[in-house]
């Protein structure tokens, strides 16, 4: 069996936007992954091991990237950063962040699988 993909997203706070990518790969059959946040509030913080972890590293905006290489400049090297340029004006798990998530992505080469519509999204409370 060949070994999956381990895709890290990154946004600020690891609520919307990092998060909501997270959820649309968790049943992929060829993809693993994770979220993170930058800021010292964020649910799950970015950390080296995190970024080791991953493959591949998909930022929501330019300031994320250049979070990563100023806090973690010997892990970053020669690691391919993805920035989707998706601003934090969406709320967690909205139906128009899924789908600028999956138009942005799909533009880069990286598809989820098809979602059961039945199945209720996590929430958070804010």
């Amino acid at each position: 069996m060949p070994e999956r993909e381990k895709l890290l997203f990154i946004c600020t706070f690891n609520m919307s936007r990092s998060h909501t990518a997270e959820w649309l790969f968790r049943r992929h059959s060829r993809i693993d992954a994770q979220s993170a946040g930058t800021h010292p509030s964020a649910i799950t913080q970015i950390s080296e091991a995190l970024l080791r972890w991953a493959e591949r590293v998909v930022v929501m905006e330019e300031h994320h990237a250049a979070y990563l290489e100023e806090q973690f400049p010997e892990v970053m090297v020669g690691r391919e950063v993805i920035c989707l340029q998706i601003p934090d004006d969406y709320m967690p798990m909205a139906e128009d962040l899924k789908a600028i998530l999956r138009e942005r992505l799909a533009a880069v080469g990286i598809v989820p699988e098809e979602i059961e519509e039945e199945e209720v999204p996590p929430t958070f409370d804010t």
